[in-house]
């Protein structure tokens, strides 16, 4: 459970160092990194995205204005990317949501 937390600072941390490497020191490579960092970040997001859907209701307001997010890479998931990269990546998102849904209807039924 701590696992989660420790990984968000550490990332926080990673963030700041090469954000303070590129203001102070205008180094090419960490600007790069930088790049990739957020890339990824933006990449691995849509599981989180779809578990907070999932778990809110796709028809929620806030869901239906951030969708739009997203359709880049689901886009490139169906048209661009070969087959062995576009399953794993399309797996990881339904792993996500069902975790949503799970969470969603273990508190409907507590209640």
């Amino acid at each position: 459970m701590i696992l989660l937390p420790t990984l968000a600072v550490a990332f926080a941390a990673l963030c700041i160092w090469l954000t303070v490497r590129i203001v102070n020191r205008r180094e090419r490579w960490a600007k790069w990194t930088l790049a990739g960092v957020v890339a990824l970040a933006y990449v691995a997001s849509i599981g989180p995205w779809y578990y907070v859907a999932a778990r809110i209701g796709f028809d929620s307001p806030i869901v239906e204005r951030t969708a739009w997010l997203y359709v880049p890479l689901l886009a490139a998931e169906v048209y661009v990317l070969p087959e062995s990269i576009g399953r794993p990546y399309h797996d990881y998102h339904v792993w996500w949501h069902h975790q949503g849904m799970i969470a969603r209807f273990q508190e409907e039924w507590n209640r």
